[in-house]
């Protein structure tokens, strides 16, 4: 029935805060109005949820006021400032799927605000709340919601307040029971109803008092009332009256007002439809007390054409209850196609009666106000159709063929849609003939219609016919099919849009496994048995086709996966049967794709005498291969076979240089389209798009030669030529060709090469040809090298092929590229090549030391390169769980399968190194793998230094000498193999050293202070950098990336690395 509540019921909400100050009104208790959101009705229709006010007596009626499509709060709502504020969640097997706060105009019903909360558990529930009420005293909002305790998994009931402009909730402390239904009295006492944990407990229904300072509660008692769903409540605060509008678990929806001394619980009135209403208020200042109350017993009458009378009964009392005397002004609004407006005065107690004229047959609503000395009274509303009606379809349609005649019948409709007027002429028809969709008839009078079948075309015919009431066209219906003809002249297409499109369709189990062709989903499928291979006919419609005409049969296919292969023939036949098929094709078609590539095929027919065909699609793969499917079958008009066939030749090509002009040579068939002799003369038609450039006769086999000159600009342009005779055109051969100067295309073969001194040479190759394959004017291209994502410009004017950039050379290292651009201007926005990466940024100097300590690396960039196999076969990270030197990390590769991939490290400055060498330490615990290590040399290929493939009992050390690649810019590399199955790969203490003095040559960064005193080294970078300290031998001792560190060491020698600068320190 209803938004169901498990944990947590929808918020309430109060009367506003913030209303204008003064004296409070007091509305009679026919005039009071307590409006609310309606989230939840019996016609579950999301369209009519809004904001609706309802009437406070028996019985209960609502009124729209601001439609809210779909609005929905089941963690709590309230209206504020004309504004609901609103918070719904959805937690579905402890996993959030979302939990948002929204803001709803509640004049225009536009959403104003979405916040999401995040996909935190805990976090959504502290959001989520009961009911909810403003405190019109302090404006502060409160509400009844929990808090979740991650440990035990459990909810605590919490009484908090809700700052709406924050999206924040701040706990005010426990409460015993969660209330479904709270609100304020106008001192700002805080009451509530207690919400039922089931659907069948007794623990809802509980009138309580309520501490806002602490959440303490006060039980007055058992209002017999058992709430569950959503709804509200709302304190008069005039009168102090509580009113509850409850859903109960009974599934009722109730309004009660409830004793807040007794908590005897008082049903006013059911409401109209089952309505869950959330964000109840009552405002006690919308009228002033000596306005007028609504008018009474509207009544509206229709009559023709477009006529309307409006009676009401004018108001005798006065908004708190009080008699009204004297003339009073009323106002009434039409609302419907259009807006129109009447107004007069009468005496209060007068019945009134105005027509109004309207200009077409429309549904309106009418809206009446009172005035009584410049105050305005409730707006009274009423609605009806007014105008003729909306007739229901006609009956008894049904459709009969014979001698040559469709006669269609039916019954005209008796009823209509709004009970609205019937025209004194009499009803008239709309005819359609189907699935051409040809009006035949626009205003047919008779429930009789005939239309004469003058030709032998098959066909599937049935007609539609809808009635028309006065100016209001009805409901169509839709008559049973006929077939008439015996034979369907092309051209044909079908779509199969319809489950009727295989009516005219035949299929023939060969195999007779009880498995063939069948409709599905606007197209026709073989699904394919698992124990036969398919042997299936799927034949078209008859076709009445002419020797010496061919057509082309178009289809489309798929199967169901690529790894599936279906066989397909297409066959022509006198009848559809196997017996009498015969291929069209030399072999087969073979399909091995799916839905996302379907293929478009082709095949030519060529019937051999006049006479009635069958086309047949015969499936013969073999078994278990998915499912076939067949669709948009189309076959094209026919076409003399005694026309000329394409040119024997055609050629056209642009004029040298960019010259506007193109060069053609066309040479005539020697043949027709059926393949015989052609005789002359034969007349060409030579055009450029939609120009004819000339019309020549010529004879079989003769070439002739044209110039075009008629070009104005450059462009791509289309020529075609086809050549005639007395039995017609034959088809025209067609060539595409830029004419004129083209556009550079984009660079190809961008080489990026760091020259290891703040810059680098990019490099490029220029397309010979356009972008559209025209010529290029060479010596004017102009080539721009861009930032690798944007449109920066890093230099521009480049005649050439290679120009020298700049790039970072200090600081973090990071991959870097360019991508470059070629035009005959400055043009940035021209296409691109992008190049190759480099790593940009400052080399690490000697010693260099990675141990990936605490699970991280402490040098960068490190990256995974796939050398074979899936890039999700393997994965390279720093992990905890094996170390070598104790400080709790390790390069691990964990492979999944057979695969190989590289993790590539930042690029090392060994330039200045006397005997530079590498080292690290490998461990293969499982086998079935091998690790090398690998040396990169300024961008180069990668080069084997040394290879592990024993090491499963414990660590193994490898070395390698780095003198042969001394550079700049020199990368190490980590290659991992797995031969298969799940298998790891670790690596530690990955250092670089200067072998011959055991350590590295002193650089020097003035900014970068490195002292020593009293057993302690302090650096002082200025600014983030990675900051090491390493034994003379190169071990790494502590490492970490800030501006400054502080390090407490023992006596001894030490080398500090900071940045680029590298000290030997002495303690």
């Amino acid at each position: 029935m209803k938004q169901f509540i498990t944990i947590l019921a929808l918020g309430i909400a109060a009367s506003a805060a913030g209303s204008p100050s003064g004296p409070a009104r007091s509305a009679s208790l026919e005039n009071l109005r307590i409006k609310g959101i309606l989230m939840y009705d019996n016609d579950k229709n999301v369209e009519n949820f809004g904001l609706y006010e309802y009437t406070v007596t028996p019985d209960v009626t609502r009124r729209m006021l601001t439609p809210i499509r779909a609005v929905s709060a089941n963690g709590g709502s309230v209206a504020v400032d004309n504004k609901l504020y609103t918070f719904q969640y959805d937690i579905q097997y402890g996993f959030v799927n979302s939990a948002r706060y929204y803001v709803y105009d509640l004049t225009t019903g536009e959403q104003l605000s979405s916040t999401s909360m995040g996909y935190d558990l805990a976090t959504a529930y502290s959001h989520a709340a009961v009911s909810s009420a403003v405190d019109p005293v302090s404006g502060t909002v409160y509400s009844s919601g929990y808090e979740y305790n991650e440990a035990d998994k459990t909810l605590t009931v919490k009484l908090k307040t809700w700052d709406l402009a924050n999206n924040t909730k701040a706990t005010v402390g426990s409460m015993q029971a969660p209330l479904i239904a709270m609100a304020f009295d106008k001192d700002g006492q805080l009451w509530g109803i207690t919400a039922s944990s089931s659907t069948t407990s007794t623990d809802g229904g509980f009138l309580i008092k309520v501490d806002k300072a602490t959440g303490a509660m006060t039980v007055i008692g058992d209002t017999g009332v058992r709430p569950y769903y959503d709804q509200s409540a709302v304190i008069d605060p005039v009168s102090g009256t509580f009113y509850w509008l409850a859903n109960t678990q009974a599934e009722e929806a109730n309004l009660y007002t409830v004793d807040l001394t007794t908590a005897k619980a008082t049903l006013i009135s059911a409401f109209p439809n089952g309505d869950e209403i959330v964000a109840a208020t009552i405002d006690p200042t919308e009228y002033d007390d000596a306005a007028p109350s609504p008018v009474r017993n509207i009544t509206l009458t229709p009559s023709a054409p477009y006529n309307v009378e409006i009676a009401f009964d004018m108001p005798s009392t006065s908004y708190d209850g009080s008699a009204l005397t004297g003339n009073l002004t009323w106002t009434a609004v039409i609302k419907g196609t259009t807006t129109v407006t009447r107004t007069g005065v009468a005496e209060a107690g007068a019945r009134v009666a105005e027509t109004v004229a309207l200009d077409a047959s429309q549904p309106a609503t009418i809206i009446i106000t009172a005035t009584k000395d410049g105050a305005n009274g409730p707006e009274a509303e009423a609605s009806a159709y007014i105008g003729y009606d909306k007739m229901n379809a006609v009956t008894d349609l049904t459709l009969k063929y014979a001698d040559g005649t469709n006669t269609l019948t039916w019954t005209a409709p008796e009823t209509g849609h709004y009970n609205g007027l019937k025209s004194a002429d009499g009803f008239r028809y709309i005819i359609k003939r189907m699935p051409e969709g040809v009006t035949v008839a626009e205003a047919h009078a008779a429930t009789t219609f005939t239309e004469a079948v003058t030709d032998d075309n098959l066909r599937n015919t049935y007609y539609t016919v809808a009635t028309v009431n006065g100016d209001v066209t009805g409901d169509e219906a839709s008559s049973n099919t006929v077939i008439t003809g015996s034979a369907v002249t092309p051209p044909y297409s079908q779509d199969f849009d319809l489950a009727t499109s295989l009516d005219l369709y035949s299929t023939v189990d060969a195999n007779k496994d009880n498995n063939t062709w069948y409709y599905s989903v606007k197209s026709v499928k073989y699904r394919q048995s698992t124990t036969k291979a398919a042997d299936d006919y799927l034949f078209t419609p008859a076709f009445s086709l002419k020797a010496g005409y061919s057509y082309e049969l178009t289809f489309d296919g798929n199967g169901t996966n690529t790894r599936y292969t279906n066989l397909l023939d297409v066959v022509i036949a006198s009848a559809p049967e196997a017996e009498s098929a015969v291929s069209l094709i030399d072999e087969p078609l073979s399909y091995s794709n799916d839905t996302r590539s379907v293929i478009t095929k082709t095949v030519t027919v060529t019937p051999k005498a006049d006479g009635k065909y069958y086309i047949g699609f015969h499936l013969t793969s073999a078994k278990s291969q998915g499912t076939f499917t067949i669709d948009n079958v189309s076959l094209s008009a026919g076409k003399s076979t005694a026309v000329p066939a394409l040119p024997d030749g055609f050629d056209v090509m642009a004029g040298a240089k960019g010259e506007l002009k193109a060069y053609i040579s066309v040479t005539a068939p020697l043949a027709t389209a059926a393949g015989t002799a052609t005789n002359p003369p034969l007349q060409l038609t030579l055009q450029r798009g939609e120009t004819v450039i000339t019309k020549a006769a010529m004879n079989p086999g003769e070439t002739k030669d044209i110039v075009d000159d008629s070009m104005t600009e450059s462009g791509i342009y289309t020529y075609t030529a086809k050549f005639s005779n007395a039995d017609g055109e034959g088809e025209a051969a067609e060539v595409k060709v830029f004419i004129g100067t083209d556009s550079p295309a984009a660079p190809t073969d961008v080489v990026l090469t760091d020259n290891n001194d703040g810059t680098a040479l990019v490099s490029w190759s220029l397309p010979a040809r356009g972008v559209n394959d025209g010529y290029v004017d060479t010596d004017k291209v102009i080539c721009t090298i861009l930032a690798a994502t944007g449109d920066t410009v890093l230099k521009t004017g480049i005649k050439g092929t290679s120009s020298t950039v700049a790039i970072p050379s200090d600081g973090a290292q990071a991959f870097y590229s360019v991508k470059v651009a070629a035009a005959y201007t400055d043009n940035v926005t021209a296409p691109a090549t992008a190049s190759n990466e480099i790593l940009s940024g400052a080399p690490y100097a000697l010693p260099y030391a990675e141990s990936w300590a605490d699970a991280t690396a402490s040098t960068t960039p490190w990256t995974k390169e796939v050398v074979s196999g899936k890039s999700y076969d393997t994965s390279w990270n720093a992990r905890a769980d094996k170390t070598q030197d104790n400080d709790g990390g390790a390069a691990d590769m964990t492979a999944y399968a057979a695969a190989s991939s590289r993790w590539a490290g930042p690029k090392i400055d060994i330039s200045t190194a006397a005997e530079p060498v590498a080292s690290a330490y490998v461990y293969l615990p499982d086998g079935n793998t091998i690790l090398t290590l690998q040396l990169q040399k300024d961008n180069g290929e990668w080069v084997d230094l040394a290879t592990v493939d024993d090491a499963a009992d414990d660590w193994v050390p490898v070395t390698a000498p780095l003198t042969a690649y001394k550079s700049k810019n020199v990368r190490l590399g980590l290659l991992g193999e797995c031969t298969g199955g799940m298998r790891f790969i670790y690596v530690d203490n990955l250092t670089v050293k200067d072998k011959q003095s055991g350590v590295d040559s002193i650089t020097g960064d003035n900014d970068i202070k490195i002292t020593a005193l009293d057993g302690t080294i302090t650096v002082i970078a200025g600014q983030q950098l990675p900051i090491a300290v390493y034994t003379p031998d190169g071990r790494c001792i502590q490492s970490l990336t800030a501006q400054s560190a502080v390090f407490r060491l023992n006596a001894g020698i030490y080398i500090v690395k900071a940045g680029t600068r590298t000290a030997k320190v002495t303690l």
